[in-house]
């Protein structure tokens, strides 16, 4: 299909239309899953239907794990302050710096820091953690979502009921769709009348249109293009092209089967274990309320007149009758809600597991120290590696680049010469930031310290160094100097104490000569009967 059928009017609605049908099944799970866990995030109705008489959970453990669980997420793969990425330079480059000696390694070592930092604090300032936060809820629920890096900054997130993508067989992108219901007042002016074709108030209309936004990939042009379009016409001024490793849109997964086009959510694994939690509670919930509520029972010795005395009696009142008669409804179903309060709470207890609740670990503070989020990253790690796999190729590294692309555009970021840096995506406990580099370099001056208390004649100090740096995982080159720069060093030092033993007998004789010469001076001036000048300071 060629670029122009692409853009022929009426495509995108058309292309929307054809592939619902494979989207379907997945939605319809998405909406199974939303229901017992928070139902707004895929409402059981269309995009266009607006969110009233949702279902209602009769539990609420679902939405606090859940929420605990992508914000854990969240937290390790986009860490607040802190890069989830590295750059660092190429070893052939680094080499020749190394080579070079001087301090022009650390420099360009602290520029690219400073590279790091300015994008972390232009996602801050972008704002785009909401919106990716808000996504992130999509994906252990109905398993995909769809995420937009605006020009101007920010992230849109949008469910799945509300586009459908195509991939290749390697889980790339090759076309979405995304429709929105839109108001026709809040199209630009010149949409407004392309749209409406007339030039009255329609500026101000509540009337609500459909306005579909196509994302193609063009494997001639190995570029990806999108347009805008609305009630069969293009918008004029909407299209644009990016390439491949800059594209703003990226829809992504929780986990997939490999040949569809979606992906498949946390819940669904467990919607059974969810479910009947769900019904455990309203159960017990509703035989709670049923026991709370005091019915008054007359025997066969009970009258009207004595209930309808009791009925009226204030507290400390008498009144006559047979207390034998009167006795209070009782369920007798103690021993039964046991058995379903003991199911309860070993499902609650497994589904706590599942959503990683850390609450155990954690004071019950407003902050929590650097372990507890350690820990909790370590479980995060442990329990969901799969995940970490599918959202670091399709999240961080597509983000980091499209990002990169629109702040060097913005002009917040510089260029970096590409054959010159490598760049490496973070995750798990290294997204924390750079805290284990550190620790590796704190331990290695450690090491260091210990070993110089040994004769040399027993240990060779730089070979131990050597292999520890290695055991560490911190590159000895620029760090612990070689046997040569030893032997450079040493004698510069041997240079510079014989320089400063020397200084003093210099200065002596430097001293000695003034006097002679400040004496002579004096003598020749008192032979000629004028009063000698004061020598200047030396």
């Amino acid at each position: 299909m060629s670029l122009r059928d692409e853009y022929t009017p009426g495509r995108a609605a058309e292309r929307y239309k054809h592939m619902e049908r494979d989207r379907w099944p997945f939605l319809q799970q998405g909406r199974y899953n939303a229901a017992i866990t928070i139902p707004w995030v895929c409402p059981p109705y269309t995009y266009r239907t607006p969110h009233v008489n949702l279902p209602k959970p009769n539990q609420g453990l679902a939405f606090r794990g859940l929420d605990n669980l992508v914000g854990t997420f969240l937290g390790v793969l986009l860490p607040p302050g802190m890069p989830f990425f590295k750059v660092s330079l190429q070893p052939s480059v680094e080499a020749e710096l190394i080579a070079a000696q001087g301090d022009q390694l650390g420099s360009v070592v602290s520029a690219l820091s400073k590279y790091e930092m300015s994008f972390v604090e232009a996602i801050e300032e972008d704002g785009d953690r909401a919106g990716i936060s808000s996504g992130f809820l999509h994906l252990p629920i109905t398993g995909n979502v769809l995420l937009h890096l605006l020009p101007k900054g920010g992230v849109r997130s949008f469910g799945l009921n509300q586009y459908v993508v195509r991939r290749g067989p390697t889980g790339k992108m090759l076309e979405s769709v995304l429709v929105e219901a839109t108001r026709v007042s809040s199209l630009d002016r010149d949409h407004q009348l392309q749209v409406c074709g007339t030039n009255d108030d329609l500026a101000f209309s509540d009337e609500i249109i459909d306005v579909y936004t196509h994302v193609f990939w063009d494997a001639d042009d190995n570029r990806y293009y999108e347009y805008q379009e609305a009630k069969g016409q293009i918008l004029e001024g909407t299209e644009g092209n990016y390439p491949e490793d800059a594209v703003p849109w990226l829809p992504l997964r929780w986990s997939y089967v490999s040949g569809e086009d979606y992906g498949r959510g946390l819940i669904e694994g467990i919607y059974k274990d969810v479910e009947r939690f769900d019904h455990l509670s309203k159960a017990i919930g509703d035989a709670s309320k049923n026991a709370a509520k005091l019915i008054w029972m007359l025997g066969g010795g009970g009258s009207q007149a004595l209930a309808n005395k009791l009925s009226k009696a204030q507290s400390g009142d008498f009144v006559v009758g047979d207390a034998a008669s009167v006795k209070a409804l009782q369920q007798e179903k103690a021993v039964d809600l046991q058995v379903a309060i003991k199911e309860k709470e070993a499902l609650g207890a497994m589904l706590s597991k599942i959503f990683l609740d850390g609450t155990s670990i954690q004071r019950g503070g407003d902050r929590v120290t650097k372990f507890e989020v350690e820990y909790m990253a370590r479980m995060l790690q442990a329990a969901y590696a799969n995940e970490y796999t599918i959202i670091g190729r399709e999240f961080q590294l597509p983000y980091f680049n499209a990002k990169t692309a629109q702040l060097r555009r913005r002009g917040v970021i510089p260029q970096l010469q590409k054959s010159a840096i490598k760049i490496a995506i973070t995750t798990g406990i290294d997204a924390l930031g750079r805290g284990s580099d550190q620790q590796s370099l704190e331990t290695l001056a450690e090491a260091a310290s210990k070993i110089s208390q040994v004769p040399e004649d027993m240990i060779i100090h730089r070979e131990y160094l050597r292999r520890s740096a290695a055991n560490l995982g911190v590159k000895p080159d620029g760090l612990i100097p070689s046997d040569e720069q030893v032997q450079a060093n040493q004698q510069q030092r041997m240079q510079a104490q014989m320089v400063q033993g020397a200084t003093p007998e210099i200065a002596k004789g430097l001293v000695g000569g003034a006097l002679q010469r400040q004496g002579a001076a004096i003598e020749q001036a008192q032979q000629q009967g004028q009063s000698p000048e004061p020598a200047p300071p030396q």
